[in-house]
C-alpha cells in the first residue's frame, strides 16, 4: 500500500509531549474546534489521583460546560467487554458522571451504553469484581450505576446493546423499537466489504429513544434534544496493536458471529462482514466511514490509570500509568497515548512491543489507525498535534508545558503576575524567532522578539506587562505567541 506516512518519515517526526493551546492569528482558544484543520489538541493529566486527573483534563478542555449542555443526554461507552485493566477505570467514569451531574440546573440524562460482544450481555466490565481499576465505592459498572441510582440519581442509567444474532433486533428506525439499523452504506477493504450499521435503544429514566445517528424521538417524532458522544475507552495490549478510542467504537455497532465476532463467523445473513472481521486496516478505515456517515463522538477520553502492556484482565501484565486523556481527534489521541504511554512501558522483552508503536507501518496498530485518518478524520502528523498537559507530580501549580514542532514552552512563572514574568522555552533546532503578546481580541500588544536568529537549545524572555510603546497594559488575560521557522505554539498570560 502507498503511503506517505512511512515508517521512516514518522521517526523523523519528533515533536510531540506536553502542550498546550495553538492560536490561529487573532484566534482565540477554541477547545472544541473542527480536527479537520491543521492542529488536533490533546489534554493529559498526570500523577493525580483519578478524580484529579479527570478534572484537571476537563478543566484543560474549558470546563464540563463548555460541551455538555443542562438538557443534553450524554451517551457514554465505556469498555466493558474485559475487566480489570481491560475496563474503562470506574472511578474515571464516575468523576466524568458527577461532573455533569454537577452542571448547574442539569436536566438532561446520563446513559452508560456498550455492544459487550457477548451473548450473556450482562457480564464481564459490568458484573466482574475488577481487582484494578475499580472505584472504592463501586467494584465495576453495575455498581456505579445503583451507587447513583441510591443517591437519588434516577437519571443514571445503563443500557446493554445486544448484537442482531445474540438477542438484538434489526430495526429500520425509532418508529420500530430497539434494535440496530443496517444502512445501505458499504465499505469495502480487498475481497471484503461491510456496511454501516447503528443502534436504536429507549432511555428507562425519560422513555426517549436514542437514534444514534439521526437523534432523540419520543411520541412518533424526532425532538429538540442533544445528544452528546462521549468516547471513554481503556489503553491496553491487543493482538490488533491496542484497543484504545478507535477500536472502542467496535461496541457500538452491530457484530454479529461468535462471541470475538472474528473471522468467518463475523458476518452478516446477506454476507456483509463485520467490523471486526473486515481484516485489520479494514477495521480502521470501516471506523472511519461510521465516523463520517453515523456519527463522530463529541469527546474521546482514555483512562489510563491502569495500562495493559501483555492482558487485558492479568494485573500482573498491567501498569499503573495515572494518566487520563483527551482530545476530539481519537486517531490523534491513540497515536499519542499508544507511543508516549503503552509503548514506553511495555517491557523490553515482551515479543509484541514493537506492535504497539504507532509509527512502525509493518503493525496492526499503525494499519488502522492510517486507514480510520485515510477516511479524513484527524492526523497521524505529530506536528499536527498540540498536547497540554499538567503534571500533579512536579508539585507545581500550573505546570503546562507546549509543545509543537521544534518548539516546547515552559508555562510563564508568576502567572498570574503584576509587574513581571519570565517566559522559558526551548528549541531543538536553531530558527529565526518571533514572540508576541496578543491581547484578548487578537491584536499585537508588544513584540519580544522580532526576527531574531536563536540557536538549539533553552532559552528564556521576561514581559513586564507593558505594549511596545512603554505603556502598562490593563488586566487581563493575554496570548504570548513564538513562530520557530513553520512551528508555533501559544500559551495564556495572565496579568492582574
Amino acid at each position: 500500500m502507498g503511503s506517505s506516512l512511512s515508517r521512516r518519515e514518522f521517526i523523523k517526526r519528533l515533536a510531540a509531549g506536553s502542550g498546550a493551546v495553538v492560536f490561529g492569528s487573532g484566534i482565540l482558544f477554541d477547545p472544541l474546534r473542527s480536527i479537520r484543520g491543521n492542529n488536533s489538541l490533546i489534554y493529559v493529566s498526570e500523577n493525580g489521583t483519578v478524580y484529579q486527573n479527570v478534572d484537571k483534563v476537563i478543566e484543560l478542555m474549558g470546563g464540563i460546560e463548555n460541551f455538555i449542555g443542562k438538557d443534553d443526554i450524554v451517551i457514554i461507552k465505556p469498555n466493558c467487554q474485559w475487566w480489570n485493566q481491560g475496563t474503562t477505570n470506574v472511578s474515571a467514569i464516575r468523576r466524568f458522571i458527577e461532573l455533569v451531574l454537577n452542571i448547574n440546573g442539569f436536566r438532561g440524562e446520563i446513559i452508560v451504553a456498550e455492544n459487550n460482544q457477548r451473548s450473556n450481555y450482562n457480564s464481564r466490565g459490568w458484573t466482574v469484581e475488577n481487582e484494578i481499576n475499580y472505584d472504592p465505592d463501586a467494584r465495576n459498572l453495575n455498581e456505579l450505576i445503583s451507587l447513583f441510582n441510591g443517591l437519588g440519581y434516577e437519571n443514571v442509567t445503563k443500557y446493554h446493546l445486544l448484537s442482531s444474532d445474540k438477542g438484538g433486533r434489526v430495526v429500520s428506525g425509532p418508529e420500530e423499537g430497539d434494535g440496530y439499523v443496517h444502512t445501505n452504506i458499504e465499505y469495502s477493504f480487498e475481497d471484503r466489504a461491510t456496511i454501516m450499521t447503528y443502534p436504536i435503544f429507549t432511555s428507562s429514566y425519560s422513555g426517549i429513544t436514542i437514534d444514534f445517528k439521526n437523534g432523540a424521538w419520543k411520541d412518533g417524532d424526532y425532538i429538540d434534544k442533544k445528544i452528546k458522544f462521549i468516547n471513554f475507552s481503556v489503553l491496553n495490549h491487543h493482538y490488533l496493536g491496542a484497543t484504545c478510542a478507535v477500536k472502542n467504537h467496535l461496541g457500538v455497532v452491530d457484530l454479529p458471529g461468535d462471541d470475538e465476532g472474528r473471522n468467518e463467523f463475523g458476518q452478516f445473513p446477506d454476507g456483509h462482514y463485520n467490523f471486526h472481521s473486515i481484516l485489520t486496516r479494514g477495521m480502521g478505515g470501516a471506523i472511519g466511514k461510521f465516523f463520517n456517515t453515523i456519527r463522530f463522538p463529541d469527546l474521546n477520553i482514555i483512562a489510563a490509570e491502569w495500562v495493559g502492556w501483555g492482558s487485558r484482565v492479568d494485573p500482573e501484565m498491567a501498569i499503573r500509568a495515572k494518566r487520563i486523556l483527551a482530545s476530539t481527534d481519537p486517531v490523534a489521541l491513540d497515536f499519542w497515548a499508544t507511543k508516549y504511554i503503552l509503548y514506553p512501558l511495555t517491557p523490553e522483552d515482551f515479543e509484541d512491543k514493537e506492535y504497539h508503536h504507532p509509527e512502525n507501518d509493518y503493525g496492526h496498530l499503525w494499519k488502522y489507525l492510517y486507514m480510520c485518518n485515510s477516511q479524513g478524520i484527524g492526523t497521524m502528523k505529530e506536528e499536527e498535534m498540540t498536547v497540554y498537559k499538567f503534571d500533579f507530580g512536579s508539585g507545581i501549580n500550573n505546570n503546562y508545558t507546549v509543545r509543537s514542532g521544534c518548539i516546547s514552552v515552559a508555562q510563564n512563572y508568576p502567572n498570574p503576575f503584576q509587574s513581571s514574568t519570565v517566559v522559558s522555552y526551548e528549541l531543538t533546532k536553531g530558527k529565526i524567532v518571533y514572540i508576541c503578546i496578543f491581547d484578548s481580541v487578537g491584536r499585537v500588544v508588544r513584540r519580544l522578539v522580532n526576527g531574531r536568529y536563536m540557536a538549539s537549545g533553552p532559552h528564556a524572555t521576561l514581559w513586564n506587562g507593558t505594549d511596545d510603546n512603554g505603556n502598562h497594559l490593563p488586566a487581563g488575560i493575554y496570548i504570548l505567541k513564538i513562530i520557530a521557522g513553520g512551528d508555533s505554539c501559544s500559551i495564556k498570560l495572565l496579568l492582574y
